[in-house]
């Protein structure tokens, strides 16, 4: 099973927005932090789920709600590592306006 390493950033990132959704509802936010840390015990058992991407990154796509979230990741192969690079919420994503709107991946 590969270790799993959070990037500050996405660390940063997750918290805004778990707390956003928090305000708005608690129950929501356990439940997406649960289906985030769901994917990410994913990952340490099977690395190469996501798709991949250019410069050796892949994503991985989080179901949750409507949307869910996409993490970006590196794997080092060699350390039997996952780096989590950074997360964004598919509703973010698409939101017209919104940082990142239209993007194909995002990069915290």
């Amino acid at each position: 099973m590969a270790t799993v390493v959070c990037a500050a950033p996405l660390l940063a990132r997750l918290e805004a927005l778990l707390c956003a959704l928090r305000a708005a509802s608690p129950a929501a936010a356990a439940a997406a932090a649960a289906a985030i840390g769901d994917g990410f015990r994913h990952l340490a058992a099977h690395p190469l789920v996501g798709r991949p991407l250019a410069d050796g990154l892949r994503e991985l796509a989080i179901s949750y709600g409507r949307t869910g979230y996409v993490a970006l990741y590196r794997v080092l192969i060699a350390r039997d590592e996952v780096r989590l690079l950074a997360i964004r919420s598919l509703a973010e994503l698409h939101r017209p306006g919104a940082p990142g709107a239209g993007e194909q991946r995002g990069e915290d």
